[in-house]
């Protein structure tokens, strides 16, 4: 083939490619205008009371609805805890709604007293009152119940009628309504056994006694008793513990220096309000030790 056809071949070529070129160029230049015009068309004037908003370009109308919606996500996080916290108060209100709209199921009676047909006087307006099912009478109506020898007291939570029972406790450290002769020993003393002991009545005369308050709070004694060193050995002396009444409750044998220390347990005191304590000895100088003395139930 000549060089003429190869260059008319060549021409063609060129011809086809930049009428390819020329009909991609227009079509893409069509495609923006058709989109250039759908977004116009889309484009509106917004107005109202004095207040006009033209938007006349598509980027402008893109920047605004992000910003839109950035606004929107703000607003619906507020939202969501605005909701959380009115749901909290909620749960709070209707806490506090069942518990005041509880409220107890009352109902009241005016009630006099009789005992064994006699009638008692006491202030019957409302004497007694059913609440939820539990019936309570007053106090004036509980007290006229009780019998004339028997009171009552309130402690340590509890309502006691009668006599209180106490936990066991140290006779010496209780108070002291009267003693003659003797001394209450806080420092040691040793008997005739060579054992110390603190905290105990001796008996410096020859004959003493001590009384203790009691208050009736318990029915047995324990006691020890034992002759203090250097007495003479041909002497004794001996105990005896009464209550209230002057009744004898425990006398002790006759002990001298060759007795071994002993203990008496359960002494019956019969919850007794004042207790007494006498020693007796041959001379003033033999003196008998009681120690570890307890009271209790």
């Amino acid at each position: 083939m000549d060089k003429m056809n190869w260059k008319k071949i060549i021409i063609t070529v060129i011809s086809e490619i930049a009428a390819i070129v020329c009909a991609i160029y227009g079509g893409t230049q069509i495609q923006v205008n058709k989109m250039n015009n759908y977004l116009n068309s889309r484009i509106v004037n917004i107005a109202g009371d004095n207040n006009t908003i033209t938007i006349n370009d598509w980027k402008d109308l893109a920047d605004a609805y992000s910003d839109l919606q950035e606004e929107n996500a703000t607003l619906k996080q507020q939202n969501e805890q605005y909701f959380s916290d009115y749901t909290e108060q909620k749960e709070l209100n209707e806490s506090l709604k069942s518990q005041v709209s509880g409220s107890p199921d009352l109902m009241f009676e005016s009630l006099g007293l009789s005992i064994d047909g006699e009638k008692i006087p006491v202030d019957t307006n409302n004497s007694i009152v059913n609440i939820n099912g539990r019936e309570y009478w007053s106090r004036e109506i509980a007290i006229k119940l009780l019998p004339e020898t028997e009171s009552y007291s309130i402690e340590d939570g509890n309502i006691n009628v009668g006599r209180v029972l106490a936990d066991k406790t140290n006779l010496f450290g209780l108070y002291v309504n009267n003693k003659n002769g003797g001394l209450l020993e806080d420092g040691v003393v040793k008997d005739s056994f060579n054992n110390s002991h603190t905290n105990a009545f001796i008996n410096y005369a020859h004959n003493s006694d001590i009384t203790f308050v009691l208050d009736g709070k318990y029915s047995k004694l324990k006691i020890s008793a034992a002759i203090r060193e250097g007495c003479d050995a041909s002497l004794t002396a001996s105990f005896t513990v009464k209550t209230d009444d002057g009744e004898v409750v425990y006398s002790s044998p006759a002990m001298s220096v060759k007795t071994e220390p002993y203990e008496v347990t359960d002494i019956p005191i019969n919850n007794c309000k004042l207790l007494t304590i006498e020693c007796n000895a041959d001379r003033y100088d033999q003196d008998l030790i009681l120690y570890d003395a307890v009271v209790y139930n």
